[in-house]
């Protein structure tokens, strides 16, 4: 309800690691026969046994930044805002199918995977989520090599929060839970003038 009146820009803990560390680290300019950098890097999710790399999780980061950045869009009607029902649409679905606490040996696709990520892009097509005739498969596969994934990263990078989970509203540091209720109180209290969904959400 609040997506008329708000900007919401998704950021990503990336950070850099010492060469030996690769397998941490995803470049997006990187090309068989040359070293690989290791400027975008998080830490193993399941380390140190498990499948999860972290270059696979920079990867899907900047599928995720790649998929906002080419279809956000102002709501009809209000300028200021920027939304992307796709983004929202396919994190949950990544959440519920491709993460690794959603992962089961049932669902037949790794965690993590470009196999995974791809049907949720395919349904997101098919549903009409994102318009082929706007953004094609290779548009996102473009996003997120060579200079220009490199610059994506770059500004997550320069971007680096205080903790895993944050939130900026506002330019200013939100220290509360970071729960729906309590994020959107925080949120609706920075308005000047509150919008109607305010009153309604915080009943």
């Amino acid at each position: 309800m609040l997506k008329n009146h708000m900007r919401f820009v998704p950021h990503y803990r990336i950070v850099s690691f010492p060469l030996q560390f690769e397998d941490l680290c995803y470049d997006p300019t990187f090309t068989p026969g040359t070293a690989k950098k290791t400027l975008f890097c998080v830490d193993d999710p399941d380390a140190p046994t498990g499948p999860i790399t972290g270059e696979l999780v920079v990867r899907e980061t900047l599928r995720q930044l790649c998929l906002y950045k080419m279809t956000a869009t102002p709501m009809p009607g209000h300028t200021g805002s920027l939304f992307s029902d796709a983004y929202w649409r396919y994190v949950e679905a990544f959440a519920e199918r491709c993460s690794i606490q959603a992962h089961t040996s049932e669902n037949g696709l790794p965690p993590f995977s470009d196999m995974c990520a791809d049907a949720i892009i395919d349904e997101l097509y098919r549903d009409a989520i994102i318009d082929s005739r706007q953004m094609s498969r290779q548009d996102i596969q473009d996003c997120m090599e060579g200079q220009k994934g490199h610059e994506i990263l770059s500004n997550e990078l320069s971007s680096m929060a205080w903790s895993v989970h944050t939130i900026r509203i506002n330019g200013w540091r939100y220290a509360g839970m970071v729960e729906a209720d309590a994020v959107t109180k925080a949120v609706c209290e920075q308005f000047a003038d509150q919008p109607p969904a305010c009153k309604i959400l915080l009943k």
